[in-house]
């Protein structure tokens, strides 16, 4: 099981690296309400893919077993939401991987 707060620092491990690639321009500090997704985030759609994919990446080699992350599974989050907030998703991994 991975806690919420290791979630949380999983997405700032993975917001790091795409910054470190040149993915993000600017540096991104995680916090419940940082948007991942929607107003107000610093990743554009080819970067939000590979943000899902290396979290994705993360999630496996942490648990040991394949973690797919379903931005439509994410509580609250029903693509009409004005963002998809890293605490939102740090619940949503605590719990599908429990």
């Amino acid at each position: 099981m991975i806690s919420r707060s290791d979630a949380l620092h999983m997405i700032q491990q993975t917001l790091t690296s795409l910054h470190d690639s040149g993915m993000l321009e600017k540096e991104v500090t995680v916090q419940d309400s940082t948007p991942l997704m929607g107003t107000g985030t610093s990743l554009d759609s080819l970067a939000f893919v590979n943000f899902i994919t290396e979290l994705e990446d993360r999630l496996n080699s942490e648990t040991s077993r394949d973690n797919l992350l379903l931005v439509t599974e994410v509580a609250g989050w029903d693509g009409s939401c004005v963002a998809l907030t890293a605490g939102a998703l740090a619940e949503y991994i605590s719990r599908v991987t429990s």
